[in-house]
Formats: structure tokens, C-alpha cells, sequence
């Protein structure tokens, strides 16, 4: 389908521009796999999510957006929160960087 189509294209188009020094069309492109509403994500959902959601936070606190960045660790530590016991130190730590993210946004514009 169409849509699966676009989400194989998305999940390559992020790693690829964030790679070649293009961070804004990374963050681009990732977003616009999160935002995208089919049944295709769940299939690509089960094993990107977790990453694609570490990188466009990533890519959000490399730019100063901290409000963004802040956004998606929780949402990668929610994500992850009931996860097995060796995962859950990932969510504690994206959700201790959220919180830091946070403190250090207090008066900024955050994007």
C-alpha cells in the first residue's frame, strides 16, 4: 500500500539526512513517520518506535528545541515504562534528560 510504502521510505529518510548533516530534515522526516495515521504502523511501530523516538529527541536537543526534545523522551520513557528489567534504565534515563530538558527551559522559548 501507499501508505506502508511511505513509512519503509520515512523510516530511511531520517537516519539518511541526519547522517549527511541535515538535522532539520531529519527531524522532518521522523515526525512525519510519528504523525502518520495507518494500520502500516504497527508493523514498523513494534521494532522503530522505541529508536525513532530516541533520535528525533535527540535531534530536537541538538538544536535547542528543548521543549520538543523534552516531548518525545517522555514519550519514549512512557513507552517503555513497563518494559523487561534490562530496558527500563533507558526510559528512567530518557525521562531523567525530559526533566533536565525541562529545568534547563524554565523562561525559554524551548523551539
Amino acid at each position: 500500500s501507499y501508505a506502508g510504502d511511505r513509512l519503509a521510505v520515512l523510516q530511511y529518510l531520517g537516519p539518511l539526512y541526519a547522517r549527511t548533516g541535515r538535522p532539520d530534515s531529519a527531524i522532518v522526516a521522523y515526525e512525519r513517520y510519528l504523525s502518520a495515521t495507518t494500520l502500516g504502523r504497527l508493523n514498523f511501530d513494534a521494532v522503530l518506535l522505541p529508536g525513532v523516538l530516541q533520535r528525533v529527541a535527540g535531534l530536537h536537543e541538538a538544536a535547542g528545541h528543548l521543549t520538543e526534545a523534552a516531548a518525545y523522551y517522555d514519550r519514549f520513557a512512557d513507552l517503555w515504562s513497563a518494559a523487561d528489567p534490562e530496558l527500563r534504565p533507558q526510559a528512567d534515563e530518557a525521562r531523567r534528560r525530559a526533566e533536565a530538558l525541562r529545568s534547563r527551559g524554565v523562561g525559554a522559548s524551548g523551539g
